[in-house]
């Protein structure tokens, strides 16, 4: 039998649906931000980093996870993460925060969005409602500018008409 999961430990068939609904629980879990918009943040910020799962693998040089999450990120959320946040991910979901390892972001696509939720939980400033600030947030907070990502792209990816169009 073929291994029905393509990419990151997401299974191919209903795979949106399976993100989308993981996205909705960790919101549930850890809040969706006080404009409502964690999901959509969480959402931009996967299809960006990696279409959703569908984007090839390239993880040893590029991060871990869903999220593509590095390794420095990952540490700094593990260290900094709110203790009632911890708390409550290791009671609703099993997972040790403070336990995993960096490779467990690859394969296990609920811990890769639960670090995402924990690290723009880290930052103070609110997730912006309007698509380019949310961008600019992204860029800021989680790509970097040492990252490659474009507004271009991260309108494209996630399937927004881009500035020029």
């Amino acid at each position: 039998m073929k291994n029905s999961f393509k990419y990151y430990g997401v299974p191919k068939l209903g795979k949106d649906q399976i993100i989308d609904g993981l996205i909705y629980y960790v919101c549930g879990l850890l809040g969706n931000g006080k404009n409502n918009n964690a999901f959509i943040m969480i959402r931009e910020t996967l299809m960006s980093e990696t279409l959703y799962g569908e984007a090839k693998d390239y993880s040893e040089e590029y991060g871990e996870g869903l999220g593509q999450f590095d390794k420095i990120a990952f540490e700094d959320v593990q260290k900094r993460a709110n203790l009632k946040h911890k708390k409550i991910i290791k009671e609703y979901t099993n997972l040790d925060i403070e336990e995993c390892n960096y490779e467990d972001l690859r394969k296990n696509s609920l811990l890769s969005i639960i670090f995402v939720r924990l690290k723009y939980l880290l930052i103070e400033e609110c997730i912006p409602v309007n698509i380019k600030d949310r961008y600019n947030y992204y860029k800021k907070y989680y790509n970097t500018v040492l990252g490659k990502a474009t507004l271009d792209h991260f309108l494209k990816a996630n399937n927004y008409k881009a500035e020029n169009e």
